[in-house]
């Protein structure tokens, strides 16, 4: 390390412009980098790990469905007038705006759009029934039995019966419901379709749109034209207006990519101001207040433009990291202004300060920074995408402000005339105290740490996992409640269980599995997209059936006439039956209208292609299904919904906080035991670090503190960021000379930078989304234990090793 110190001093004094020049053109390009890359990645499902299967599922859902693109008004009044009129107010103008390819403004069967564009769907409904249960459907199409069927009919709308009318009107062939059957037997539409609450004050208003939503600009421009329809709707309405709320993936991915690129914002600022304000407090100097804000920004800069080469798109919550590395980074810039100082006080010489507090500060910055970073490139190995380009970042921009400070910062220092003397007084004063502690206060010590290992280890209020959907999601997002919303006014609707697949003799298979289920308790309810399959060969028998005896719309016409009926109102029979004479093809996709209601019904259980498919169950409870209730059928398809995802997660959250956490312990502990070399020092290091871990989950456990899925990638950056106080602490005692003045000039500096670490972390408090946010308060909290710690243990146990050597 002395002759990379020598190295650096060389530089820094006979070669500062080439040192300036290279950073100048490394963050020129980092920032070309950045303005090139023209979006961010907000999608949440990118913070969870990419090989769990229920989170592929929902990738699946979200890529290949079109209900991705569909978006639900939730509108809610004083009474179902008053709902009611807004919503055609609304619905009105829906249908002006270019880019509503649909809406759903009632069960298909019943609207007008519905019944106009039923005879396609019903053929091929038809057409798709099996062979012997088509030949009788056909075989009851003969004027003696048809013409009967008619006059009762027409006698029992004569009496007021509306059911009749209904029947008259769209089915008086006697063919509709067997077609339906297989459908109705599958898709349970009054739950999948149910448009208004039971007091008639909430109503659910579905729509389809036509723009390609893929990324987050494209959902909050749409969104934007949403929020601009429902202004001018109020503004038509006489009344007050009801409220109304969108849900939907479009309003999520929009909303949570606004909040995410503010909590960017919001969390840098107050973390950039709060180390500003710490450093102010603990040196009072201005301009090298400065020169550390600017190199920080500089190396946040840098690490996210070296980011844009490793990844497409970068996720927003990883760009999160630019809080945490100003609070990391801040710590070498006090140690470096420390150790500059007080070789300037001795020397009043820059060039030789320089040197001086390079062969101070190079060898701990440099472990320091090594751990610090193996800790965060830990998560690279999570399996979470988001959380490994957070990892990444922040490595990097360790990378960075280590180098920067060592060169950078001492250039900038050159310019500046230090303190004549330190400040404040009580740094060392604080440090000496703490290391003369009295064998008395010692023993207490052991016996408050003991304590508190054993709260730790105890099995009272062991910390659990919060499973919730809404753990991972910012709070009041308007989407989400909008959700809720829904949930409150259809009480019976459970969040539903998505089962994805491929094929219909899959679909077939899961369809049966869900029946037995359900005949047997384990679920209250399904629907599953086995009748949405079209079978070309049923088809195409069943078309040759029909062609031996077929029925004509003229042969229909007749049979009304004599039925006393006139032919001009049974129009969508007439179209049925000329599309099964013409031989229509059974291809919905080509056959079905664009802006028919039936496509809600279609889109919501088969893809695009017509070749994936998803069956939508309803447990009994939330979270009251397993995949291994599907039996031998589970490995072909995905099991997913947010609640199971989150249930499934849990294996992987131990996992990580077993594999990932004791790896990044190894490699930390292999690293102290190369640096000290020294037993005793090494493992007062360790004790260290037990207690401090002690005490994080002793505190988790007193105050009943849950976590989420995503904070168990916080205890290996908690131990990586931690280790850093105790090394400085030891290095300090093993320097030549007085080791007390060693102690005393490292003391002031740890403690200022645990505190800036503390507040780059506290600041993620601000952010709205939780994984961020219980990222940000679970390592502020564990930093603060391994500062007390290595304060309360490591410190006076180095100055104990210290004095028995000076004794030797």
């Amino acid at each position: 390390m002395n002759s990379l110190s020598r190295f650096l001093t060389g530089l820094i004094i006979r070669k500062p412009w080439l040192l300036v020049g290279l950073a100048a053109l490394f963050l020129a390009a980092s920032l070309f980098a950045i303005i090139r890359k023209e979006r961010f990645d907000s999608d949440i499902l990118n913070l969870l790990p990419s090989d769990n299967r229920a989170v592929l599922g929902l990738k699946i859902y979200n890529r290949d469905f079109s209900p991705n693109r569909e978006l639900a008004f939730v509108i809610q009044g004083r009474s179902f007038e008053d709902v009611d009129t807004f919503t055609e107010t609304l619905i009105q103008q829906l249908r002006r705006q270019d880019w509503v390819l649909r809406i759903l403004d009632g069960a298909p069967i019943e609207t007008p759009t519905g019944q106009k564009t039923f005879p396609p769907l019903a053929a091929a409904l038809l057409l798709n029934l099996s062979p012997a249960a088509f030949e009788q459907l056909r075989d009851s199409l003969h004027s003696e039995t048809l013409i009967p069927r008619l006059k009762r009919l027409a006698a029992q709308v004569k009496a007021g019966s509306p059911r009749a009318e209904f029947e008259l009107n769209h089915d008086p062939l006697g063919i509709l419901a067997p077609a339906l059957a297989p459908l109705t037997d599958t898709i349970a539409m009054e739950s999948e379709f149910a448009l208004v609450s039971a007091d008639g004050k909430v109503r659910l208003l579905p729509v389809m749109v036509k723009p390609d939503l893929a990324d987050a600009p494209a959902c909050v421009a749409l969104m934007e034209r949403v929020q601009s329809v429902i202004t001018e709707a109020r503004r038509q309405t006489d009344s007050p207006a009801p409220e109304v709320r969108v849900t939907g993936r479009a309003a999520y991915v929009a909303e949570i990519s606004t909040r995410m690129q503010a909590d960017l914002q919001r969390t840098s600022f107050i973390s950039l101001v709060a180390i500003c304000l710490l450093f102010w407090l603990g040196y009072r100097r201005i301009f090298p207040l400065i020169g550390s804000a600017l190199i920080l920004t500089g190396c946040a800069v840098a690490a996210m433009g070296a980011g844009t080469l490793f990844y497409a798109s970068l996720n927003v919550v990883a760009i999160g990291f630019c809080s945490i590395l100003f609070g990391l980074g801040n710590d070498y810039s006090l140690l470096i202004y420390e150790s500059y100082q007080t070789a300037w006080n001795r020397t009043r010489n820059s060039a030789e300060s320089i040197r001086i507090a390079l062969g101070h500060s190079v060898r701990g910055i440099s472990f320091v920074a090594i751990t610090t970073a193996v800790a965060f490139l830990a998560l690279t190995f999570s399996g979470s995408p988001g959380f490994a380009q957070l990892g990444l970042l922040t490595a990097l921009g360790i990378g960075f402000c280590a180098v920067a400070m060592l060169t950078l910062y001492f250039i900038w220092l050159r310019f500046h005339r230090p303190a004549e003397r330190e400040f404040p007084r009580s740094g060392p004063t604080l440090a000496t105290r703490l290391t003369n502690i009295s064998p008395t206060a010692r023993w207490i010590g052991l016996g408050v740490f003991g304590l508190i290992s054993v709260v730790a280890v105890s099995p009272w209020r062991p910390i659990h996992f919060d499973l919730s959907p809404a753990s991972l999601e910012p709070k009041n997002l308007p989407a989400s409640l909008a959700l809720k919303q829904l949930q409150d006014a259809f009480p019976n609707s459970v969040e539903p269980v998505f089962i994805i697949g491929k094929g219909p003799k899959l679909a077939r298979q899961v369809d049966a599995r869900l029946k037995v289920l359900k005949s047997n308790g384990k679920i209250r309810g399904f629907s599953g997209a086995s009748a949405l399959f079209l079978d070309r060969e049923r088809r195409t028998q069943n078309l040759t059936t029909w062609q031996e005896s077929p029925l004509s719309p003229e042969a229909f016409a007749a049979t009304l006439t004599q039925a006393g009926l006139n032919a001009d109102g049974f129009t969508e029979t007439q179209a049925l039956l000329e599309r099964l004479n013409l031989n229509a093809e059974g291809d919905l996709t080509q056959t079905l209208p664009e802006e028919s209601p039936w496509w809600f019904v279609i889109d919501r259980f088969l893809s695009p292609a017509r070749e994936q498919f998803i069956a939508y169950v309803q447990p009994n409870t939330v979270g009251d299904f397993s995949e291994t209730l599907l039996g031998p059928l589970a490995p072909e398809v995905y099991v997913t919904g947010w609640s199971t995802l989150l249930r499934s997660l849990v294996p992987w959250a131990h996992r990580e906080l077993l594999v990932c956490g004791g790896s990044v312990a190894a490699i930390i502990l292999l690293i102290l035991a190369a640096l000290y070399r020294d037993w005793r020092l090494w493992g007062l290091h360790v004790l260290g670090l037990l207690v401090a871990g002690a005490g994080l989950i002793a505190t988790l456990k007193f105050f009943n503190l849950p976590l989420n899925l995503l904070n168990v990638l916080a205890f290996p950056l908690i131990l990586g960021t931690g280790v850093d106080y105790g090394t400085h602490l030891l290095l300090a005692v093993r320097e030549p000379g007085n080791w007390e003045e060693a102690l005393a000039r490292v003391f002031r500096p740890i403690v200022f930078g645990a505190l800036t670490t503390i507040a780059g972390f506290g600041a993620l408090a601000a952010a709205s989304n939780p994984a961020l946010r219980g990222l940000g308060q679970l390592c502020a909290l564990g930093v603060s234990w391994t500062l007390l710690s290595a304060l309360l243990v490591i410190l006076p146990g180095a100055a104990l090793i210290a004095r028995r050597q000076s004794v030797k």
